[in-house]
């Protein structure tokens, strides 16, 4: 349940390269079938919600069908404002089944950050593969509410775990791009580029919209938001 989250997780490295994030817009009906690139609840209140429905093409027109399809019971849902400070968590509590070019997700409720999404609003969809996500876990807590609870990831320097801050919260997806030490102004493809020499003094990064492996990743660059860690 809520309070033991931990389960979910038995193994402590790999922490980005098993999550995925994805964006899409929220509808506030609640129908049950969102148009291409939108999400709904079955109701209303995130807190009473029991099902989250999902169009199987994202905001960008890219099919989520693998992601969707990996999903398993206690993987953690989560769905932060690419925009604004909404966020909503949710542990699935079965598979998602497609119909109609739909996904249905049964979920059970963690919390919010009291911020209710509006509707068409922009979000960031992230799914916590719980089953082999090797986080060292959410910390159990005995005290009442879910807020309490923290992502634990490994520190390989230390040999211990650590909480990981906003990990949850915003999500994490891993780039690949070739370091480019000439402080470029305009970087190729592929390549990431400082305004200066040394990190202490870099002020700006420039970085290409498409990563080293040749993949448009302009929904990722848009998303990022002041506060938001690279």
């Amino acid at each position: 349940g809520k309070q033991h989250l931990d389960d979910i997780w038995d193994a402590i490295e790999g922490v980005a390269d098993n999550l995925t994030v994805v964006p899409y817009q929220f509808d506030i009906a609640t129908g049950g079938a969102p148009a291409s690139g939108f999400w709904q609840r079955d109701n209303v209140a995130a807190a009473s919600a029991t099902e989250l429905y999902f169009n199987e093409t994202d905001e960008f027109g890219g099919l989520s069908t693998g992601g969707f399809n990996e999903m398993r019971t206690d993987d953690v849902i989560i769905i932060g404002s690419r925009t604004g400070d909404g966020l909503e968590r949710y542990r699935l509590t079965d598979v998602a089944s497609l119909a109609a070019n739909v996904y249905t997700l049964p979920v059970e409720y963690i919390d919010d950050s009291g911020t209710d999404f509006i509707d068409d609003e922009q979000t960031k969809f992230t799914m916590l593969w719980g089953r082999d996500l090797r986080l060292g876990g959410l910390r159990d807590v005995e005290v009442t509410g879910v807020s309490d609870l923290q992502i634990l990831g490994y520190d390989g320097g230390s040999d211990t775990w650590v909480p990981v801050e906003n990990r949850g919260n915003k999500g994490i997806i891993t780039l690949e791009y070739l370091y480019d030490a000439n402080q470029t102004a305009t970087p190729a493809a592929g390549d990431v580029a400082p305004n200066a020499a040394t990190p202490a003094t870099t002020t700006i990064l420039r970085i290409s919209d498409t990563d080293a492996n040749g993949d448009s990743v302009d929904f990722v660059l848009d998303s990022i938001t002041q506060g938001d860690l690279i």
